[in-house]
């Protein structure tokens, strides 16, 4: 199991757009994702459609993007491509359709070897009965300044004792929920980076 990203685009408010034209746009710029997957939808502005993929590209497994009327996300195998060229050929298409962005979240999914749940538990815990469990989930936030800007970082460690001792870990770093910011692809990819950068410093 490859370690892998992801990162989401937030809308300003929801963009009733034709998804096959956007689906169109996008895979023009990013051919590599191949063809799209249109998904039932009504153009009321239907609140589903905040949570709900529309256009739907997953032929290739190592870069997913979908898309719904309030936001964009890509989700891609590390090393695969670089995201920078990713976000400039997004916003080729947002810029297309007048979207504008506002706030923006990114993932680090890692896998750890089976020491570094032990070494985990023993630097966190004194109690045995923790130590030694067999399913363990550990999962905390804190709000960082990042680049001058305020934002959620979370980070989240758990097992399946199904799949062995490995440690699936997440870091998610995203702007807070009531703070609004005029988010351009050169600020898009400099928040990226910040983020990676905060993941980095933080992995066991």
């Amino acid at each position: 199991m490859s370690d892998h990203i992801q990162f989401s685009l937030f809308f300003e408010e929801q963009k009733i757009y034709d998804p096959n034209s956007f689906a169109v746009a996008i895979s023009k710029h990013l051919e590599e994702l191949g063809n799209a997957m249109i998904m039932p939808f009504n153009n009321t502005g239907h609140p589903d459609e905040e949570i709900v993929p529309i256009v739907v590209f997953q032929q290739n497994q190592d870069f997913v993007l979908q898309a719904n009327f309030s936001n964009v996300n890509v989700t891609l195998t590390e090393g695969y491509k670089s995201v920078e060229e990713i976000i400039k050929a997004i916003y080729k298409t947002l810029d297309e359709f007048k979207i504008k962005i506002v706030r923006i979240g990114y993932v680090y999914n890692k896998l750890y070897e089976e020491d570094a749940m032990q070494k985990l538990k023993k630097a966190s815990f004194k109690n045995k009965d923790i130590i030694n469990s067999e399913e363990f989930q550990l999962a905390w936030h804190n709000v960082k300044e990042l680049d001058d800007i305020t934002v959620n970082f979370w980070q989240r460690y758990f097992n399946n004792p199904a799949q062995g001792t490995m440690l699936f870990s997440t870091y998610d770093v995203n702007t807070r929920n009531d703070d609004k910011h005029n988010i351009n692809g050169k600020f898009a990819i400099n928040f990226i980076a910040n983020a990676a950068a905060l993941i980095e410093d933080n992995l066991l």
